[in-house]
């Protein structure tokens, strides 16, 4: 019991300790979305990452030495993948904004729940209880978040793939994004949080009518 309390004790000074340095980000980071706003030379005001698009194949030159002596002098496929865009129109400045800006606020929801699940972790520890609806309902928000994040990116590639990048080379050579549609990790990771969240909604129930037992 010692033991599952320190460990407890651990996560929620850890995240507790990440759910500042997220405000400090967010903050911080809202400042310079705004100054690149405003500004198209301030630093990173022209820049949009994007997520959720497939990588691109194509033939380029490469010359290379194995170990031992071997040498390659010819064409060989070369993977490409493509995080960003730079422009200083506006309206792309305003599309870096609100990205940042949704990414981030993601962020401070997804750790500041963390922050208080095992907050109230700590709690239930100390009264002798293990369940409570408060911890349900962060285990179900973080969940949340985590959909929240793969649902944005889905969109997020769709829009670039499909209709912001158009008749792109690269050193000569047409590529075309596609949207990477087998990417599902952060549905998966969504989906097991709530499986766990439903699973800890059956304990508080049963510590409820054993408490009402007693």
């Amino acid at each position: 019991m010692k033991n599952n309390y320190r460990i407890i004790n651990f996560l929620r000074q850890l995240f507790s300790s990440l759910y500042w340095m997220v405000v400090t980000y967010l903050v911080v980071g809202t400042f310079i979305n705004i100054m690149g706003l405003i500004f198209a030379d301030f630093p990173l005001a022209n820049l949009s990452h994007f997520y959720f698009i497939e990588e691109v194949k194509f033939s380029v030159d490469i010359s290379y030495k194995l170990f031992g002596g071997g040498l390659f002098n010819g064409e060989s496929e070369a993977i490409m993948h493509f995080t960003e865009i730079q422009s200083g129109e506006f309206s792309y400045r305003l599309f870096s904004f609100i990205d940042k800006t949704l990414v981030m606020t993601i962020l401070f929801f997804l750790f500041k729940n963390a922050h208080e699940l095992f907050d109230n972790l700590t709690d239930s520890f100390k009264l002798g209880s293990s369940f409570s609806h408060k911890n349900y309902k962060n285990i179900r928000q973080i969940g949340f978040c985590f959909m929240c994040i793969w649902i944005y990116k889905l969109l997020n590639g769709i829009l670039f793939s499909q209709f912001l990048l158009k008749d792109m080379t690269v050193q000569g050579v047409d590529v075309k994004f596609y949207l990477d549609i087998y990417e599902v990790s952060g549905l998966i990771i969504a989906l097991i949080i709530f499986a766990f969240a439903e699973v800890y909604r059956a304990g508080v129930v049963m510590q409820e009518e054993s408490e009402l037992t007693i």
